[in-house]
């Protein structure tokens, strides 16, 4: 039995969140050069940072970090 939970999630997290899934999908599906796109500048800036903190959001752009790595 699976049950169903609605989440709200800012837009900038929801982004992040997106860009993780994609790079876990494309990884198992065994591509080898991506490019990342995204029009939310707080994203973008993120990726480019080299400090996180302990925030969902700095969660999720420390996992794409490592994930891009892997290409």
């Amino acid at each position: 039995l699976s049950t169903f939970e609605r989440v709200t999630f800012r837009p900038q997290l929801a982004e992040a969140f997106t860009i993780r899934e994609a790079l876990l999908w494309l990884k198992s599906n065994h591509y080898n050069q991506i490019i990342v796109g995204s029009d939310c500048a707080l994203v973008v800036h993120a990726l480019d940072r080299p400090i996180v903190d302990d925030s969902k959001f700095d969660y999720f752009i420390s996992d794409c970090l490592m994930l891009s790595n892997l290409f």
